[in-house]
Order: C-alpha cells, then sequence, then structure tokens
C-alpha cells in the first residue's frame, strides 16, 4: 500500500532523529573523558607540587625513627626539628638574596641539606647564605635554654641546646663541604689572621675544668691556621680566582669591608655558640 504524504513525513523525521542520537551520545562520553582527564591532571599537577615537600616530611621521619631507636622519641623530634630551623635558616638567607632553592632533604647521621637551584655570584652572598644556618641553629639553641629555666626538669632541653651548639660549631670548620668553609671565602691572609687572634681568645675564654680546650672550637683554629699558612708565601687574588672559573662572576663587585664583615660574622657566631654552651647544665 502506498504511503501518504503525512506518512512518509513522519517515517523521515524519525529516521532523521535516530540519525542524530549517536553524535550526540559520542559528544557526552568525549566531554566525560575530558573531565576525567583534566581531573587526573590537576591531581597529577598537585603530586608534582607536593613531591619536593613529602619527600622532606619522609627524610625526616626515617632521621627521627632511626634517632628515637638511640636517644628516645624526645629527644629525636627535638632534634630534627633543631636541624630543619638550621636549613631553613640557609634558605629564607638565599631567598631574600634572590636565589631558588629547594626544600630541605635529611640524611641521617650526617644532618640534611638546602639545595641551591642557583649558585651565588659573589663570596659575600655565599657567606651571608653559609652563616645563616648556624645563625638560626643558635636561636634554636637559645630557644631550648629558654625552655629549660621555666620546665619543671631541664633534662631535654639542657641536651637538645648542647647538641644543636655544638653541630653549628662543628659546621663553622672552615674545610669543604662545611658552612665555615663558604662563609670564610672572602678571607685573604690577613682576615685569618685576624681571625686566629680571635680563635685563640675564645679558647683562652672556654678552657674546661683542668683547662682543657673546647674540642670543636680548637679544630676551628687549627683548620683556620693550615689555610692561613697555605697562603703565607701567595697573595690571594681572590677576584681573579674566583672569576676564572666562572663561579663567581660578580666577585669584582665585593668590597674590602665586606670581607671585614665575613670576618665579624664567622667570630660572632663561633663565639656565641662556644660561650652559650658554657651555661648548659648538664647532668
Amino acid at each position: 500500500m502506498d504511503e501518504t504524504p503525512l506518512q512518509r513525513l513522519r517515517r523521515l523525521e524519525a529516521a532523521e532523529r535516530a540519525e542524530a542520537r549517536p553524535p550526540v551520545a559520542g559528544k557526552a562520553a568525549a566531554a566525560g573523558g575530558l573531565m576525567v582527564l583534566l581531573a587526573k591532571g590537576k591531581f597529577l599537577l598537585a603530586a608534582l607540587k607536593l613531591g619536593p615537600l613529602l619527600g622532606t616530611i619522609a627524610s625526616m621521619g626515617v632521621a627521627a625513627a632511626l634517632y628515637a631507636r638511640l636517644y628516645g622519641a624526645a629527644f629525636a623530634i627535638g632534634l630534627v626539628l633543631l636541624i630543619l630551623l638550621h636549613e631553613l635558616g640557609h634558605g629564607a638567607a638565599a631567598k631574600a638574596l634572590g636565589l631558588r632553592v629547594g626544600l630541605p632533604v635529611f640524611i641521617p647521621f650526617l644532618g640534611a641539606f638546602i639545595a641551591l637551584k642557583e649558585q651565588p655570584r659573589s663570596s659575600w652572598v655565599e657567606t651571608r647564605v653559609a652563616a645563616a644556618g648556624p645563625a638560626a641553629g643558635l636561636l634554636g639553641a637559645a630557644g631550648c635554654l629558654l625552655w629549660a629555666s621555666r620546665a619543671a626538669d631541664a633534662g631535654l632541653p639542657n641536651a637538645l641546646a648542647h647538641v644543636t651548639l655544638t653541630i653549628n660549631l662543628f659546621n663553622l670548620i672552615p674545610v669543604a663541604g662545611l658552612d665555615g668553609d663558604r662563609a670564610t671565602e672572602t678571607f685573604e691572609l690577613r682576615h685569618w689572621l685576624a681571625a686566629l687572634a680571635g680563635l685563640l681568645l675564645l679558647l683562652a675564654a672556654t678552657r674546661g675544668p683542668g683547662g682543657a680546650l673546647h674540642p670543636v672550637l680548637l679544630i676551628v683554629a687549627l683548620v683556620g691556621a693550615w689555610k692561613a699558612w697555605g697562603l703565607r708565601s701567595k697573595p690571594t687574588r681572590l677576584v681573579e680566582r674566583l672569576a676564572a672559573y666562572g663561579r663567581r662572576p660578580d666577585e669584582a663587585s665585593v668590597e674590602a669591608r665586606h670581607r671585614w664583615m665575613a670576618l665579624a660574622i664567622f667570630l660572632s657566631l663561633c663565639a656565641s655558640l662556644s660561650l652559650l654552651n658554657l651555661v648548659v647544665s648538664l647532668p
């Protein structure tokens, strides 16, 4: 039987609607897939941003767990936080001087480090970044002593103060890899001679029972004497030496007053860390 015009129109409309459904469904599926990808992308981006922070937290946890096995949980947590304060001192100084830095990473029984993503452009900048760590450690130790003065049992804060002062003074030994080497990078022979005079006075002021010398401070002085001895016959040309290797492109901008200021910072930290240790009461 032949279709009427009305039936034919309805059949064609039904066919058009049937053909139109799959693309709509396909677009909906594609849109859903795109939303899932965007959500996963945001999650991955957030994970990448949190990665360094998670690494810091994980390394702190490992260090604290290992220290706790030897010294107890309370001392271990306090020690890790004080080491973190030292590293944050470096990081804060570096950022204030326009340098990009990473987050701290802990290495059990060796301390921690904070990576500079760009190197200081002069030895004077290096000095301030290096000295900021022991300076922050000094503040942490002072906080522990204040805690000890108000605590019913001062054993824990006094122990933390003693260890923190010792660790930060040890870091001022001017050998490669420690803060003391970087903090004294500006020194010429005359600065080392002045530093030795100051260190000898400190050794005299910090003599222990029976005339014993402060062991860490003595090492600082001996290494300083060795460095001065190495410079005795050849005047340093620090500007040319550092700039020649491309390490410090702005070294020529370092003035004489900056080198004397670096000496004052170094001796002040040595004095503060060693003398403050005299007031720590240990059993």
